[in-house]
């Protein structure tokens, strides 16, 4: 199994997972860098809360900020370069990148050629300043492409020292599979990790199909826990669902159009009204209750990235880690009885 540690920083305490098949301690909340560096000053007092609080895993992606057609410019990693290089921290984090995304004016486009890979990971360790990054994650798959193709690609940039370890985001399950077969039928490094949606709400499946996203499925649930594959949750906190999914406007305002598409349905309603008994009960936020919930999970190593781009919230997630919440309470959450 995997093996987490207790640590006190900065008078705040956070738990470590080691990452199975690696040599990687990281921090039980990672901290997603899509917000970092569309508020400068306030991305700042994020990083410097999250380290202060014993947090140590940064992730972000090539393609977050690049939001005009074609392929802007890469704000989020060009920010943490520099925030790396201004507090030299680099020794004391665990720095993760995501590459190989479709450009956003065409999404169902794959960029994940060998050619696209190598133009990604160039480009990100340049916007990082970094010779290296420890995990390197592929934002999407392209199934017309082989395993075989893909995993080489990643395994040569292991050898040249440009990434530690590798894994994959929004891929199927028999994709995975297939992936690590070749892998150890090669002998050759794998897939360490992936990064799919996983969290309390019930997902819409159609909304995730719009975005080519990826969210646990029964079948890949039982994949990690027979590999103990380690997990990286994005959308934790399922966007906010379990604050805002209670308010008088929520459907009709644009502002809660995310968490009203892609979770809003009667099993989602169900666990809310039993996040806000705990959230009562524990007099906390009710997505404090949601986040909690995530970092109870024990099948198999898994990470909840918090990817808020506001201190104020930043801080909430941390503070989630010390509720109290019991192994029945979890239990009672997901049980979707009607009662």
């Amino acid at each position: 199994m995997y093996c987490l540690l207790d640590i006190i920083r900065g008078g705040k305490q956070m738990k470590e997972i080691v990452i199975p098949k690696t040599e990687l301690k990281v921090s039980a909340l990672c901290l997603g860098g899509g917000p970092h560096g569309v508020d400068p000053e306030e991305s700042e007092k994020v990083l410097d809360y999250y380290l202060a609080s014993g947090g140590n895993f940064i992730d972000t992606a090539n393609i977050y900020g690049q939001w005009k057609p074609g392929g802007g410019v890469s704000v989020s990693e060009r920010f943490l370069g520099k925030y790396i290089k201004s507090r030299k921290c680099r020794n004391r984090i665990v720095l993760d990148t995501k590459g190989a995304a479709p450009h956003f004016d065409t999404m169902h486009v794959p960029r994940v050629s060998r050619k696209d890979i190598l133009h990604d990971i160039d480009d990100s360790l340049k916007n990082l300043q970094v010779d290296y990054v420890d995990l390197y994650w592929l934002h999407h798959d392209d199934e017309k492409i082989s395993v075989e193709e893909i995993i080489d690609t990643l395994v040569s940039l292991v050898r040249e020292g440009k990434i530690r370890y590798f894994g994959c985001s929004n891929w199927n399950t028999a994709r995975i599979r297939e992936a690590l077969d070749y892998s150890r039928k090669k002998k050759i490094p794998e897939f360490v990790g992936n990064q799919v949606m996983y969290n309390l709400a019930k997902y819409n499946q159609e909304r995730l199909d719009q975005e080519i996203m990826f969210g646990m499925t029964s079948e890949m649930y039982a994949l990690h826990k027979k590999e103990g594959l380690a997990v990286m949750c994005y959308s934790s906190q399922a966007q906010g669902y379990f604050s805002c999914a209670d308010k008088e406007d929520f459907m009709e305002n644009p502002v809660y159009d995310n968490p009203r598409e892609f979770y809003e349905n009667e099993i989602s309603r169900l666990r809310l009204k039993k996040v806000k008994v705990l959230a009562k009960k524990y007099q906390c936020d009710p997505t404090q209750i949601a986040l909690k919930y995530m970092l109870c999970k024990d099948a198999f190593p898994t990470i909840p990235i918090i990817g808020s781009g506001r201190l104020s919230e930043v801080k909430l997630s941390i503070e989630a880690m010390g509720i109290p919440l019991t192994k029945e309470e979890c239990e009672y959450l997901e049980n979707d009885a009607k009662e």
